[in-house]
């Protein structure tokens, strides 16, 4: 059954991938070799193909920049029409992402507190210690200190 679907997958590839691009590979090639050998004989013909070439890059060109033009100005003009529209939407939106940011920074406040207290007691506690393990060692030092 595997081998099945990866039989339909291959031949799938090939009429799709590559089947195309041959067939274009071969028209081009026969296209080329057709101007060649028409061309060869009269030197009238060169200036008919340059001239057809040309109009064949000019019309798609030609076409393709009117259609992004009519893009751009039903985009221009969809965009005025809903501006009136979705201006208050933005204005709310922005208002209440201020909302959001100035109860996330209380919240951050409330949550963090806690934190530092318990670092700052850690803190305290440390150097506590470290005065009673000073004040602990200097007296020890002090009472090790034979007598005269």
């Amino acid at each position: 059954m595997n081998d099945r679907i990866q039989n339909k997958k291959t031949v799938s590839y090939f009429w799709t991938i590559w089947f195309p691009m041959i067939l274009v590979l071969v028209l081009v090639v026969a296209l080329v070799i057709i101007v060649i050998v028409g061309t060869s004989e009269n030197i009238q013909v060169p200036v008919l193909w340059a001239q057809i070439s040309t109009i064949f890059l000019i019309i798609p060109a030609l076409i393709l920049g009117i259609i992004l033009f009519l893009v751009l100005l039903v985009s221009i003009k969809g965009m005025n029409n809903l501006k009136p529209k979705i201006t208050p939407l933005f204005s709310k939106t922005l208002s209440y992402s201020s909302k959001i940011n100035h109860y996330s920074k209380i919240l951050s406040r409330v949550l963090i507190k806690p934190i530092l207290w318990v670092h700052q007691g850690n803190s305290i506690i440390k150097s506590l210690l470290n005065r009673f393990k000073a004040s602990v060692c200097s007296r020890q030092s002090g009472s090790n200190k034979p007598k005269e």
